[in-house]
């Protein structure tokens, strides 16, 4: 496997650019992506997932400060947080919202939570892309 780094300025933006997988037949290449699928599942297909998710949300409102004068409906705030979150792996999903709580006073805004989840699941949303383009069938995205 290459990774291919983007550098922006001569400098490296700790980011890939490119996944490419080693030459190989379409039924190595399907097993290999059998192998890595679960790493790469949305918390979607997992109601445990799912679970643990909101879970991790209430702890996080529970221990971090609303900002002043946000005046939101709570329950639609977690609903609309939880469906964007649930489209990711689950790990990272807890991982950044538990970095968050250590962090960070302030409740952190969707914005917030999804740039530190997309940052955590790059390399995997790169690993599935680079199966696509072998021709293997990495299902919905």
């Amino acid at each position: 496997m290459v990774l291919h780094s983007a550098f922006a300025d001569g400098q490296y933006d700790g980011d890939i650019a490119r996944i490419v997988l080693p030459a190989g037949d379409a039924l190595t290449l399907a097993q290999a992506w059998r192998e890595v699928e679960p790493l790469c599942r949305p918390a979607s297909s997992d109601r445990d997932a799912e679970r643990r998710i909101i879970e991790e949300w209430a702890r996080t409102v529970a221990v971090t400060a609303g900002r002043p004068g946000q005046g939101i409906d709570e329950e639609l705030a977690i609903d609309t947080i939880v469906e964007a979150l649930i489209r990711y792996p689950a790990d990272c999903v807890l991982r950044a919202l538990q970095n968050r709580r250590a962090a960070h006073k302030w409740r952190p805004t969707l914005s917030e939570i999804l740039a530190d989840v997309q940052w955590r699941a790059r390399y995997r949303s790169a690993l599935r892309d680079a199966f696509a383009r072998a021709g293997v069938d990495t299902g919905p995205r």
